[in-house]
């Protein structure tokens, strides 16, 4: 799971309908994708490269691109360290049940909680409690579906567009191979610089097996699933 700034983050999106789904708390076709049972734990490593000359030039761009550890390196000595991602609770929001998600890089504190669940179109995350929803994935899970998510950062507006690009993706990590991952590319256009692309790959019934930045040709982070534990709470009972 992807380490977020709090932002407020104000979302709409192309050719799917509807925006946070706040009142809709039936889980969807998502919901294998990303497990939300309290106590289950993600291990991934985290590797970081120097950006070089085009990336630097994207460094300040916003979330959710400039907020990984700081961890230095180069491309010839990457560092890598430990990402430790856990879901630690639940948390009723505006009449639905959200699940509370930390990381914590090793060696450093745990980042702020972020949020999730699921509804019939997709799976939602907040970055704060107060935060506005938005969709890391979203119905119909098919390859071609797009969707965009918009903000304001710092005074300028952007726009991150996620599209689905496969469904069948087999995907070799620390942890082992993982066949039909779903994969999702989100990318940031900012005129006069490279097109800045992360792109996901989620497991059925594991979660997100990988993650990789890309600015231009440019590989600036990975992050590989190393361990894997499913959570047993009852009260998971509330995120289905």
């Amino acid at each position: 799971m992807v380490v977020l700034l709090a932002l407020a983050v104000l979302l709409t999106l192309s050719g799917c309908g509807g925006g946070g789904g706040e009142v809709d708390n039936t889980p969807g076709a998502s919901l294998p994708y990303v497990p939300l049972t309290v106590g289950t734990q993600w291990r991934y490593d985290y590797t970081k490269y120097t950006q070089p000359a085009a990336a630097l030039a994207a460094k300040s761009l916003p979330w959710p691109r400039s907020n990984r550890g700081a961890v230095g390196g180069s491309k010839a000595d990457p560092v890598t360290v430990e990402n430790l991602v856990q879901v630690t609770g639940t948390q009723m929001i505006d009449g639905s049940p959200w699940a509370a998600i930390v990381s914590q890089l090793v060696g450093s504190n745990p980042a702020p909680a972020v949020y999730a669940r699921h509804n019939s179109q997709g799976f939602l995350r907040k970055q704060s409690l107060g935060g506005a929803p938005f969709y890391m994935i979203h119905n119909p899970i098919a390859v071609g579906t797009t969707w965009v998510v918009s903000y304001v950062y710092q005074g300028s507006a952007y726009q991150e567009t996620y599209e689905i690009v496969a469904l069948d993706q087999t995907v070799s990590v620390p942890a082992g191979e993982y066949t039909n991952c779903l994969q999702i590319e989100n990318t940031l256009k900012v005129t006069g610089q490279p097109d800045d692309v992360i792109s996901y790959w989620y497991a059925p019934n594991v979660g997100e097996v990988k993650e990789e930045r890309r600015v231009g040709a440019n590989l600036t982070w990975t992050m590989q699933l190393k361990a894997y534990a499913p959570g047993t709470s009852p009260s998971a009972s509330l995120l289905r």
